[in-house]
């Protein structure tokens, strides 16, 4: 019976599983056919031969279930010896390492890859700590840069503010007192925003952008000499805002400028409203914008003229970084360039050399309402001549060599007023003085010399004495 022990079993080589199937096997044994057999064998009746098979039965499960003496013995040896007890909880635990081994593997396996892991994500923690610590630094040095910015930009603009001033208190406050235009004072300040324009009909999406022709010339006015561009002209720098005394005058101006390509600096109140009213009355609402914004870009450049475009307006030169780009905007002859400026004050600053590119003119001295922006326009028919300078004409405005201005701007201007006689005979003295020669005065800050020369006729200046009384709002007496 020893035999049926689990020690004895084990040393067999059987497992546990086995020794399981042993225990069930004996729960299963048919206790009353056994019974039957013993008491035939032993010729007893049958409640001996069920106590003598109940006796074996207990001997059986005190071997099965370990409650022989043999298993007291060894456990009572186990409790009294903590040597044996950790020998015997090495055996049990070799044994079971050798039975769990592919689990064990398993476990190791995942403990490795946790700890792979975790050495991971501390690499990319101490990364992290690093990149944060470069990037605090960063920001703190772009901190300092930016505030040395910002002192350098104030210290600027009070520099700036300062030339303004003493350009203010050297020249005369011609624009704020000016009251010769129809014989009223001025009622557009400098500082309204330009009125909204109707043909605009879609929004400046780029640096350059220019707006298309109207198809239907039914709508437009045909023009079969330079008096109807001027008559149309004149129409619509109404209703751009200009006086009416000066709108035929204006227009001639603008076409000899525009017949020479003779880029125009317009500066004060409707300049942008005035160019875009001649544009639609020369070319039926066909012109280029050139935005002076960002950084200058010689690729935009390259694109005017190339939609048949021959008039160019062109914004925010002054406050912008192409003003050094000048010549390269104008590079291209036979486009009508006109800048626009909204401050008359502004202008004074700039270098005296600005008006060899350009020359300025001054809305101040004929605009008295707002634009309506309500264009109809023009086109050149078939049959219309372009015009060309008659034999010996000639225009020399001799106040011009009184004043301190280089002969290229000189001979700009008597060019221009050559041109206006050619086209417009009925151009006057004040016109010649208003559009010609009192701008580049003011711009150019001669105000002191121009109103000697007013004062002493033999100095070249006969203008009438209704705009001379004007004048003196601006210049001061004779």
């Amino acid at each position: 019976m020893g035999s049926l022990y689990w020690s004895a079993y084990k040393k067999r080589g059987f497992i546990r599983s086995s020794y399981k199937s042993f225990r069930d096997f004996l729960e299963s044994i048919p206790v009353d056919d056994i019974a039957y057999q013993i008491e035939t064998a032993c010729h007893c009746s049958n409640t001996a031969s069920k106590s003598l098979l109940d006796e074996f039965m207990n001997v059986v499960w005190k071997y099965v279930d370990g409650d022989s003496l043999e298993d007291e013995i060894i456990f009572s040896a186990i409790s009294a010896s903590t040597e044996l007890q950790e020998r015997i909880k090495a055996l049990i635990r070799m044994d079971w390492e050798t039975e769990n081994k592919s689990l064990l593997a398993e476990a190791q396996k995942k403990l490795d890859s946790l700890d792979a892991q975790l050495k991971s994500a501390t690499v990319s923690i101490t990364k992290a700590q690093e990149a944060f610590n470069q990037t605090k630094s960063e920001e703190e040095r772009l901190a300092g840069i930016i505030a040395k910015k910002e002192k350098l930009a104030d210290d600027v603009e009070t520099a700036v503010a300062e030339r303004i001033q003493k350009a203010r208190e050297n020249a005369a406050d011609f624009i704020a007192n000016m009251a010769f235009v129809g014989g009223q004072p001025i009622q557009v300040t400098a500082t309204e925003a330009p009125a909204s324009v109707e043909v605009l009909s879609k929004p400046v999406i780029a640096p350059y952008h220019t707006f298309s022709a109207f198809d239907d010339l039914n709508d437009l006015e045909a023009h079969h000499s330079w008096a109807d561009v001027i008559n149309t002209a004149a129409v619509e720098l109404g209703e751009a805002g200009v006086a009416e005394k000066y709108r035929s005058s204006l227009a001639a101006f603008l076409c000899a400028a525009y017949i020479e390509k003779q880029p125009i600096f317009l500066v004060g109140p409707n300049a942008i409203d005035i160019v875009q009213a001649f544009s639609v009355a020369v070319t039926g609402h066909k012109y280029g914008m050139l935005c002076c914004e960002g950084s200058y870009s010689n690729q935009v450049i390259t694109e005017i003229g190339a939609d048949g475009e021959d008039i160019v307006i062109i914004n925010n030169l002054l406050a912008s970084g192409w003003m050094n780009r000048l010549p390269e905007i104008l590079s291209q002859k036979d486009i009508f360039y006109v800048a626009t400026h909204p401050y008359a004050e502004d202008v004074q600053v700039e270098p005296k050399s600005l008006y060899g590119f350009m020359l300025p003119l001054f809305t101040e001295f004929f605009v008295d309402k707002k634009a309506s922006g309500k264009y109809y326009g023009g086109y050149f028919a078939e049959d219309f001549k372009t015009y060309s300078a008659p034999k010996g004409i000639r225009k020399d405005l001799r106040v011009l060599s009184k004043l301190k201005i280089g002969s290229l701007v000189r001979n700009q201007i008597n060019i221009l007023v050559a041109t206006m006689h050619g086209i417009h005979t009925a151009i006057t003295v004040d016109e010649e003085f208003l559009f010609a020669v009192l701008p580049i005065a003011y711009a150019s800050l001669e105000i002191n010399e121009l109103t000697e020369a007013i004062a002493d006729s033999q100095k070249g200046i006969v203008i009438s004495e209704g705009l001379k009384r004007d004048l003196q709002y601006v210049l001061g007496g004779f």
